[in-house]
């Protein structure tokens, strides 16, 4: 085992994972709201009241209103713009009426493309004033680009390189032998033919009929 590789591979592997991690916070797209508030704390009896709501023009996004009052009064919600006849920065509503309620709460909510400010007009027909709070809250996904979809791709295949390195140099670093390699030692070399054929007995023993020569006959 070779612990320095192996030690590197997983923390390479850990940097991969973290681009990997980014990459995907990235692809899930972050979103972006804003929140705006209505306050009306004196609507005299028998008065209107008219409040425009600032907005984020968007493509798409999910609003919420909300609103609450002290007495049963008739509320509108409408698209604002501008009207007919009349000076610039005058506002009227675009349209009818988005929601129409006559009471003391309620609650609207709505999807789509989002280019113009809300309008809201609060009647107070009672006999004494009334108290009017409510919440308009816009949800959006963030914007996104060419540009942002390319970094994307580059993170998402760095992550897949760098997890897939870490990964080969901790198996290499697991399974191969520790220690510096040594070379293999040469095997002991057989003896010579040649020298085994070689008959070390002198001429003179095999004349004299030596016990070891084949062709003597035993006494």
């Amino acid at each position: 085992m070779r612990k320095g590789l192996a030690f590197t591979g997983v923390a390479v592997a850990l940097v991969g994972a973290g681009v990997l991690l980014v990459a995907i916070s990235l692809s899930s797209g972050t979103s972006g709201s804003i929140v705006e508030g209505v306050s009306a704390p004196v609507i005299a009896a028998n008065t209107n009241y008219t409040h425009v709501i600032p907005s984020s023009p968007q493509r798409s996004a999910a609003v919420i209103f909300a609103w609450s009052s002290t007495r049963s009064v008739q509320v509108s919600l409408y698209v604002a713009g501008g009207c007919p006849n009349q000076t610039v920065g005058y506002v009227c509503p675009s349209g009818g009426a988005l929601k129409h309620w006559w009471s003391e709460t309620g609650t609207w909510s709505w999807s789509g493309a989002v280019t113009e400010p809300w309008l809201l007009i609060v009647v107070n027909p009672n006999s004494t004033a009334a108290a009017l709070n409510g919440t308009l809250v816009e949800s959006y996904p963030a914007p996104t680009s060419f540009s942002s979809g390319i970094n994307l791709v580059v993170l998402l295949v760095g992550s897949i390189l760098l997890i897939g390195i870490g990964a080969l140099a901790l198996f290499l670093g697991l399974f191969l032998r520790g220690g510096v390699y040594q070379p293999r030692p040469e095997p002991v070399g057989q003896p010579d033919s040649s020298i085994l054929d070689h008959d070390d007995l002198d001429d003179d023993d095999w004349e004299s009929g030596s016990p070891s020569d084949p062709d003597v006959d035993d006494p």
